[in-house]
C-alpha cells in the first residue's frame, strides 16, 4: 500500500510539475509583452505588472518545493543511487479504468489483513478455553516411588510410595475457565466489530469514489462546454485581439485542468484505499493495479 501510494505521489508530483513549467511560460510571455509596451511608451497597468512578477516568483517557489518533493519520493522509492523515471500517461490506469476495476475488487477480493489477524486471535482464545476445559477435567498429576537409603532402617520403610492426586479446586477451576471465556468473547467481539469497522469503511469508501467520479465528469463536460480551445483560435486569428487576452486564455483552461488534476488525485488515492481493504495486494496472482 505505501509503495502503491508513494507511484501516486510521483505521478501527481510529475503532472504538477508539468503545468507550473507551461505557466511560468504563460507569464514570462506575459512579462514580454508588458515590457514591449513599456518600451513603446503606452501607459502601463502597474498593478498588472506588479502581480505578474508576484505570481512568477510564487511559482517559481512552487517548482522548486515540487522537485525537491520528487527527489524525495524517488529516495523513498528507488534509494539514493537512482532517479524516478517518469511515469508516461498511457501506462498508467485512466479514471474509466478505475471505475472498473473498483467494481471488480469489490465483487472477487479476499477480507481485510486485520480481519485475518484478529480471526487468528479468536483461534488462539478458542484453544486456551478448550485448554481450560481439560484441564479441570484432569484430576491425576503425578505419581512417584522414592528410595532413600539408610543401613539403620529395613528396606520396607526406605522405600516409599507417594502420590499426589489433585482433586479439582471449584474456585481456582472456575476462575481459570471465566478467564478464558471473558478472552474468547473479546476476541470474538473485536473480530464482528472489525468486520463491522472494515465494512463500514469500506462502504463510505465507495460512495467518496462515485461521488469524486461524478464530479470529475461534471467538471470535465463543463469544460469542454464553455470551448476554452475554439475560443483561443478564434482570437489568435483575430489581430486586433491583445496577446494579454489570449495569454490569460491559455492561464485558465491550464487553471481548469489543475483542478481536474486534483479530483483525479482524490480519486487515485480512496482507490488505493480500497484496495488495501479488500486485500487485493496479498491476492495471487499478483498483479499490477496501476497499469493501464
Amino acid at each position: 500500500e505505501d509503495r502503491y501510494n508513494t507511484i501516486i505521489d510521483l505521478y501527481f508530483n510529475q503532472r504538477e510539475l508539468d503545468f507550473i513549467k507551461q505557466d511560468l511560460e504563460f507569464l514570462a510571455d506575459k512579462k514580454t509583452v508588458l515590457r514591449k509596451i513599456l518600451n513603446n511608451e503606452v501607459q502601463v497597468d502597474v498593478g498588472d505588472w506588479m502581480a505578474n512578477e508576484s505570481e512568477l516568483f510564487k511559482i517559481q517557489s512552487d517548482s522548486i518545493e515540487l522537485e525537491l518533493k520528487r527527489k524525495e519520493i524517488s529516495l523513498r522509492l528507488l534509494g539514493p543511487d537512482r532517479l524516478a523515471p517518469r511515469i508516461e500517461d498511457s501506462d498508467f490506469i485512466d479514471v474509466e479504468q478505475i471505475q472498473q476495476m473498483v467494481a471488480e475488487i469489490l465483487v472477487d477480493s479476499l477480507d481485510h489483513p486485520d480481519e485475518g489477524l484478529a480471526k487468528a486471535e479468536e483461534e488462539v482464545a478458542q484453544a486456551e478455553y478448550q485448554l481450560e476445559e481439560a484441564e479441570a477435567r484432569k484430576w491425576l498429576e503425578f505419581a512417584q516411588i522414592q528410595y532413600q537409603w539408610d543401613d539403620d532402617l529395613p528396606f520396607q520403610r526406605e522405600l516409599s510410595f507417594g502420590t499426589s492426586i489433585s482433586l479439582p479446586s471449584k474456585g481456582n477451576n472456575r476462575a481459570k475457565k471465566n478467564e478464558a471465556v471473558l478472552e474468547l468473547l473479546e476476541k470474538n467481539y473485536e473480530l464482528r466489530l472489525e468486520q463491522e469497522e472494515n465494512k463500514e469503511a469500506l462502504i463510505l469508501d465507495e460512495a467518496k469514489m462515485l461521488s469524486l467520479i461524478e464530479q470529475w465528469k461534471s467538471f470535465r463536460q463543463m469544460r469542454e462546454d464553455q470551448k476554452l480551445e475554439e475560443t483561443y483560435q478564434s482570437y489568435s486569428e483575430n489581430r486586433v485581439v491583445s496577446p494579454l487576452v489570449l495569454i490569460n486564455i491559455k492561464r485558465t483552461m491550464l487553471g481548469y485542468d489543475k483542478k481536474q488534476m486534483e479530483l483525479e488525485k482524490d480519486i487515485y488515492e480512496v482507490y488505493i484505499d480500497i484496495l488495501a481493504k479488500k486485500a487485493a495486494f496479498l491476492k495471487i496472482p499478483r498483479r499490477n493495479y496501476l497499469r493501464g
